[in-house]
């Protein structure tokens, strides 16, 4: 017996739809806590303030970078009535769990105790986002 969702047209172009929402809603999400983490820094300022917000520039710019290269990819399968390829719907998921991890292992600040900083650290948060906007591969 053959699975129906599989084979459908349809099923595959809104599946593609859904993930192209997604990724926008990551992105607007990622630009939303960089404009925060931009008004906290000019308003608080101080060197280690600012040396986390460079390290959090980095690794969003990069983060972001491959959002865009999923976000054309799943524009092109739309186009071309495809769907992506396992591969990379298994890499997204790894990197984006991999994202939050580095922002609460590289964003947290020297003056807390270790064993409290990836409780006090915002970017534990973003672990929600990424779980609930997260569709099955």
């Amino acid at each position: 017996m053959t699975n129906p969702r599989a084979e459908s047209i349809a099923f595959r172009e809104a599946l593609l739809r859904s993930e192209h929402l997604r990724i926008r809603i990551v992105l607007g999400a990622i630009v939303a806590a960089f404009l925060v983490r931009t008004v906290r820094e000019i308003i608080v300022g101080g060197h280690e303030n600012l040396v986390s917000w460079l390290t959090m520039f980095g690794l969003l710019s990069l983060f972001v970078a491959y959002e865009f290269v999923m976000l054309r990819a799943g524009n092109r399968a739309i186009h071309r009535v495809r769907e992506l390829v396992n591969w990379l719907c298994l890499s997204n998921i790894f990197l984006e769990a991999l994202l939050p991890a580095l922002a609460v292992a590289f964003l947290t600040s020297a003056s807390i105790d270790p064993a409290y900083q990836p409780l006090t650290n915002p970017a534990g948060l973003a672990f929600f986002l990424f779980i609930s906007l997260r569709r099955s591969a």
